[in-house]
């Protein structure tokens, strides 16, 4: 029996808590790259501000990464459905032979 479960990120950047979908968090990362453009290279406030953007983009490539499998997953079913429907014909002509023949014993 199949079992459902929710799974949640709450992300927080700078003690406020950024939506959890990829406009949103594509929108703060903007954001963040912006602040940090107009920093001193090298100083602390822009390496935080570097941490917090590869947090972001963490998330971002954790997502790509679960859109990649899924689509990894519906390719091979429909490898797996064209199979099927190239040997279905086969299969049933096979079936009815088979069908034919035990008939055609019986008779």
């Amino acid at each position: 029996m199949a079992s459902t479960y929710t799974r949640r990120i709450n992300l927080y950047i700078n003690g406020k808590e950024v939506k959890n979908d990829i406009s949103s968090i594509k929108k703060e990362m903007r954001k963040l790259t912006n602040e940090q453009n107009r920093m001193t290279i090298g100083s602390r406030k822009y390496v935080e501000q570097g941490k917090k953007i590869n947090a972001l983009k963490n998330v971002l490539r954790q997502h790509n990464a679960q859109l990649n499998q899924t689509k990894q997953k519906w390719i091979s079913l429909k490898a797996t459905a064209q199979k099927f429907n190239s040997y279905f014909s086969m299969i049933t002509a096979g079936a009815a032979a088979v069908v034919g023949l035990a008939m055609g014993f019986r008779k």
